[in-house]
């Protein structure tokens, strides 16, 4: 289990570098991802490590307490870590489908995890992993191509927060991760209700002739919100934390007061 788990952090670690990196970055600006080898590269490399550990990885002798949930876990994050780094640079069908595939395997981790396997999860990252599926189930219903699928992702994202939270009442490792993707999916729900907003604004000027005579009401109270925005919260200002990582942390935001969801 230890020596998977070391494997397993040195191929996430050459995924850092070359991806996430400033100087991985600047390199990957004149390479082509598919001429350098670079995605078969990584893909080989995650896909021969899986077929070593399979046996960890399907966890099929029931150890109590069976501490396999974490190196799943662990495998799916360095997955989703490098397709979220490739679709980024280029919109690659079969990294999509890739990513697809495991996500939906970590969702059905969530769905029949038993609690021999609860107790046993080791990682102290582990809250952090389930952020980042959740985090890149986000992303792939930001990126979708047609109202199909994103309507599958919604389903999908809706599910995935539902499991979260109901293990999270005994199941700590998930509490984190429940409260730091419900406050991205407020976070896009409040942007999509002021993108409505706007547009209805929009286009009740446009359909209606200007007479620079009168003052619309809402250029009105748009005034005076304005002025008075100084002393009211704006509840798309937790964006720009969120946006600072993946997850939304600051140095100085302590999250762990957020834990008590009592």
């Amino acid at each position: 289990m230890f020596v998977a788990m070391a494997e397993l952090s040195v191929l996430l670690s050459d995924i850092l570098s070359t991806f996430y990196t400033v100087r991985g970055i600047h390199t990957l600006s004149d390479t082509s991802l598919q001429e350098g080898g670079i995605i078969d590269s990584f893909t080989n490399r995650l896909d021969e490590w899986a077929r070593l550990h399979d046996i960890l990885l399907r966890s099929t002798q029931k150890i109590l307490p069976d501490p396999t949930g974490t190196l799943q876990l662990a495998y799916y994050t360095a997955e989703i870590t490098l397709c979220r780094a490739i679709l980024r640079k280029q919109n690659s069908h079969s990294i999509r489908r890739r990513g697809e595939t495991i996500s939906m395997k970590a969702l059905g981790l969530l769905q029949t995890i038993q609690i021999y396997r609860l107790r046993a999860f080791w990682w102290s990252v582990s809250k952090v992993n389930f952020a980042i599926v959740g985090a890149f189930m986000f992303s792939m219903l930001l990126t979708s191509v047609d109202r199909d699928e994103a309507s599958s992702w919604e389903s999908r994202i809706d599910e995935y927060l539902s499991l979260l939270e109901a293990h999270s009442i005994t199941f700590d490792v998930t509490k984190l991760s429940f409260i730091r993707l419900q406050l991205l999916q407020k976070v896009d729900r409040l942007n999509d209700q002021s993108t409505t907003a706007d547009h209805s604004v929009n286009t009740a000027t446009l359909e209606q002739p200007a007479d620079p005579a009168v003052v619309p009401s809402w250029v009105s109270s748009y005034n005076q919100r304005e002025g008075e925005c100084s002393n009211t919260f704006d509840p798309l200002s937790s964006w720009r934390v969120m946006n600072e990582d993946p997850f939304g942390d600051w140095g100085d935001l302590e999250w762990t007061s957020l834990l008590d969801l009592e």
